[in-house]
């Protein structure tokens, strides 16, 4: 993850004095983008990194344990670590706002500086209709997909639903967007795209 001057890298490595049945080693180091220079390194035992989000002040990243991390970006001293409640297969952000959807159908948004939540939305249709990839914010709203082909849309700042479409589609991965049309893939081979104007 690059964010100003600064390259975030994360990796997990083997540290036999390490006995743990879930998780592992893992390190995040914050280096000079010019020179490589590393700035700081931080080391946990989350297990392998999913995803990193970074604002100029903060960062926070999810790893194998499922426990969302706050670091400071200036120091990679850590400053809250919450439990995310299920299995997250990722977290996006949009400013100081943390965004990621867990395996018991919550869509969450925290504050990265604190860690707080900021609001929290349940999706309906049955247990583990939870959200493929994590959300996607475009202007003040929030886009994602879930198991079960719904195509929801929230207001990003409230949490409240603004869209909920159910395309029919079985996909793997989440949808992806340049800011004008939201695209599916399914599980046929088919890629359909919705225009978000029409949508909304």
């Amino acid at each position: 993850v690059v964010k100003g001057d600064t390259l975030y890298v994360a990796g997990s490595y083997d540290d036999p004095s390490v006995n743990i049945d879930e998780g592992g080693p893992v390190s995040i180091a914050a280096l000079d983008i010019k020179n490589g220079d590393k700035k700081w390194q931080f080391s946990s035992e989350d297990g392998f990194i999913k995803a990193i989000y970074a604002t100029d002040d903060f960062l926070a990243f999810i790893g194998y344990q499922d426990f969302v991390s706050g670091l400071d970006a200036h120091t990679g001293k850590l400053l809250w670590k919450r439990d995310s409640g299920n299995w997250v297969p990722a977290i996006s952000g949009y400013k100081n706002t943390v965004y990621y959807g867990s395996a018991n159908t919550k869509v969450h948004a925290w504050n990265i500086a604190n860690g707080k939540t900021l609001w929290e939305f349940d999706i309906k249709n049955g247990s583990f209709n939870y959200t493929l990839d994590a959300p996607i914010r475009i202007g003040n709203n929030l886009f994602f997909l879930t198991q079960r082909g719904g195509l929801i849309v929230l207001n990003a700042k409230t949490g409240k639903p603004v869209v909920h479409r159910q395309t029919g589609l079985v996909a793997h991965i989440g949808l992806v967007t340049d800011g004008k049309w939201v695209v599916i893939g399914d599980s046929t081979g088919t890629v359909y795209a919705y225009d978000i104007g029409k949508l909304l």
